[in-house]
């Protein structure tokens, strides 16, 4: 089993890829279409990463072991593209492709809880920042549309936040 690996796409069109299976970090992905199949292997192990976009246009972002890792997934294929500005990890991220994407929230390279906030259209582009700078926080939607909610302000403090973006 592998745990805190990305996943982008539908119940019954995803791909599922990183994380740490069972005791190293690993660059696997794996399609699922009402059943499993292996696809390429990521350029690099990474794991915790945010992701967007379908089974067939997706994008990773951040993580660990390198914060600022990007890479994008053609249906075919995974290439790198631009890093992240600044990095991050534990972070939260949607969007409908691998040229239309978001990212928030997260730690900093110097482990401290960020309200950054990025998209992802070929570049990376700043957007408004959280209002509340936490990591470990969860969310979804689209570029104009998203939604970010909990995590945490450092440990142990949870944030029972809210927060929307309407583009």
């Amino acid at each position: 089993a592998t745990k805190q690996a990305a996943a982008a796409g539908t119940k019954t069109a995803a791909i599922v890829f990183g994380g740490v299976a069972p005791s190293s970090v690993t660059n696997g992905s794996r399609l699922y279409n009402g059943s499993w199949s292996n696809t390429p292997d990521m350029p690099a192990s990474q794991y915790g990463q945010a992701a967007a976009g379908t089974q067939t246009s997706a994008l990773g972002m951040g993580g660990e072991p390198n914060n600022g890792f990007t890479i994008s997934y053609n249906g075919s294929s995974w290439t790198e593209v631009a890093g992240m500005p600044s990095g991050g990890k534990g972070q939260t991220g949607g969007g409908a492709s691998n040229t239309s994407a978001w990212v928030a929230g997260g730690q900093d390279p110097s482990g401290n809880a960020t309200n950054q906030a990025l998209t992802y259209t070929g570049s990376w582009t700043s957007l408004p920042n959280l209002n509340t700078a936490r990591e470990t926080l969860n969310g979804g939607g689209v570029v104009t549309s998203a939604l970010v909610y909990g995590g945490k302000t450092g440990p142990p403090s949870a944030v029972a936040t809210t927060e929307s973006y309407n583009g």
